[in-house]
């Protein structure tokens, strides 16, 4: 026994020596040339981490794409890529492409005007994250638009917004920056409606004049607010104006077209008197109702030397189909009566806007899930977005996180995860602009 553990104290011995041996030839080593010596066990350390660092993010994407398919291999110019201080309309409004509406979210008008969660949470849909914003990018949306209800987070009397729900937009819009899109935010469910005594944009002759002063001092806070935001942000003075309860609704009157022109005016004016950025950002328009019926494009009066505002057109084409509860659920590229109504929109935005040097944006669009047409929607949504390339007018889903009742518009589930439901139709959507045969998951 005393040998043995004598054999052990002689090897425990020898092997400290040989590890201070190893130290000190390591020392001297480093003495001699400890700048090579730092800089390969630098390069070494880095690539090992740079080697772990991308492992790490090609198992992260792996693991996002398994979960949220991208089409990130279709959509590979983003709107930072774009030299926007010098880009035409023209091409801007391309370079938009393809577009998805936050809708009845901060645009609800629930709430008690003391808190903008309250308010954006109170049609249903759940609290915006930034999760959502980065699924609409990945999905191959390339603009956002963030429509906003405004008027119970505004004094009645001095017009002045809540710093509450400008920060709480800001938020939103940041997102959508970071997620490099095109972004859109306008004054939206602001109209007013005498049923409920809500809201106040007024365009009958009585209403214009205290109309247009709100609308002159909101759209001067939103501007200052966002003055330093590059040209991504876009400012849409009106969501589809018009006067509400009356028989003329969506159709209007003369003089309520003159005013919606007169009120955009007032808008544009405004917003370029601010100066900075706002002096040369694109700016949306309505015309009365926002509506699709070319007479009132054509009758629309643009401002002079301003080549940077754009017509906001909506167009649920043809309605039977993709608006009208009681219409068709049946739609067929096959059918030339069936597609002529989009033909003609199309036809229409070119020779009254396009040939007379101004432009447009499609800023809602969509068609109703009725009775799991989903083929149907597919295939319309396919042609729509295809006869829009052809004259490169960018269109902006309305999704309104609705998929069971009321207006079926939801291709998005905000509460699931923010997974795409239908992916045929945003398949059908991406394939039409970019010519491709893209497929999520493939």
């Amino acid at each position: 026994m005393k040998k043995i553990i004598s054999f052990l104290l002689i090897m425990i011995m020898i092997l400290s020596l040989t590890a201070c041996g190893d130290k000190d030839s390591s020392s001297d080593s480093s003495a001699k040339d400890s700048s090579s010596v730092d800089s390969a066990e630098s390069s070494s350390a880095s690539s090992e981490s740079s080697s772990k660092e991308s492992s790490a993010k090609e198992s992260s994407s792996a693991d996002r794409n398994r979960a949220n398919p991208t089409a990130d291999s279709v959509v590979t110019k983003r709107a930072s890529a774009y030299d926007l201080e010098t880009i035409s309309t023209k091409d801007f409004v391309e370079a938009m492409a393809l577009g998805w509406n936050l809708g009845n979210t901060l645009d609800a008008n629930g709430g008690d005007g003391t808190d903008p969660i309250k308010q954006e949470t109170s049609w249903g849909c759940p609290e915006i994250t930034q999760e959502l914003i980065q699924a609409v990018a990945g999905y191959g949306f390339t603009t956002i638009r963030i429509p906003v209800t405004w008027f119970k987070f505004t004094d009645p009397e001095t017009y002045k917004i809540d710093e509450k729900m400008l920060a709480r937009v800001k938020q939103v819009v940041d997102w959508a920056i970071e997620a490099d899109l095109f972004v859109i935010i306008n004054i939206h469910h602001d109209n007013y409606d005498k049923s409920n005594n809500t809201g106040w944009i007024n365009v009958t002759d009585e209403g214009y004049e205290k109309t247009s002063a709100q609308l002159k001092a909101m759209w001067e806070q939103i501007g200052n607010y966002f003055a330093d935001y590059d040209y991504r942000l876009i400012f849409e003075g009106m969501n589809e104006p018009r006067n509400i309860g009356s028989g003329s609704e969506w159709t209007g009157t003369k003089g309520q077209w003159e005013n919606v022109n007169k009120l955009g005016l007032d808008f544009v004016s405004t917003i370029r008197g601010l100066g900075g950025k706002n002096a040369k950002r694109f700016l949306m328009v309505p015309c009365y109702a926002a509506t699709s019926n070319s007479s009132a494009w054509a009758k629309y009066q643009f401002p002079e030397n301003d080549d940077r505002v754009i017509m906001s057109i909506h167009a649920y084409t043809p309605y039977n189909f993709a608006l009208n509860t009681n219409g068709t659920d049946q739609w067929t590229s096959q059918s030339e009566k069936d597609k002529s109504e989009i033909d003609k929109l199309f036809s229409d935005i070119k020779s009254v806007l396009i040939d007379n040097g101004h432009y447009a944006v499609i800023g809602e669009f969509g068609a109703m899930s009725k009775n799991a047409n989903i083929a149907a929607r597919e295939d319309w949504a396919g042609y729509y977005v295809k006869k829009a390339k052809e004259v490169n007018i960018p269109v902006v889903w309305w999704d309104n996180n609705s998929f069971s009742d009321g207006e079926t518009f939801g291709i998005i589930r905000r509460n699931m995860n923010n997974s795409l439901l239908f992916t045929g139709i945003v398949e059908a959507m991406i394939n039409s602009w970019y010519g491709t045969d893209f497929k999520f998951g493939s």
